[in-house]
């Protein structure tokens, strides 16, 4: 890999990333334009960085994820334009769709006359 972001207009000449680049888990790096952390290695990796440099202390950096939290909007006052089912709907979805209709209501009413 190249170190950095050689975009479009590369020098001629490159630097590269080597093993002694990856000697400490934990190392962040830059791959094309992106930081990666270096977390842990397997155990070739682990055998050859022992052989080449005599490094015996690799330990696997923990991954810490992010906590998520659950954002509530609350729903807006009705708006007085149409009924109060089209305005949560308009505040839903960004095209709103129709309500449905009570289908059970509608059969018990079926022809009922006022």
């Amino acid at each position: 890999l190249p170190k950095g972001n050689p975009g479009v207009m590369a020098p001629t000449e490159t630097e590269y990333y080597t093993p002694a680049d990856f000697k400490q888990l934990g190392t962040v790096i830059n791959v094309y334009g992106r930081a990666v952390m270096l977390r842990d290695c397997d155990d070739f990796t682990r055998k050859f960085y022992r052989e080449r440099f005599g490094i015996t202390h690799m330990e696997p950096v923990p991954l810490t994820a992010p906590v998520k939290q659950d954002i509530k909007m609350p729903l807006p006052p009705y708006n007085g334009f149409g009924t109060e089912e089209d305005s949560l709907g308009s505040f839903l979805t960004l095209v709103p769709k129709a309500p449905k209709k009570d289908l059970h209501r509608f059969m018990l009413n079926d022809r009922k006359i006022l």
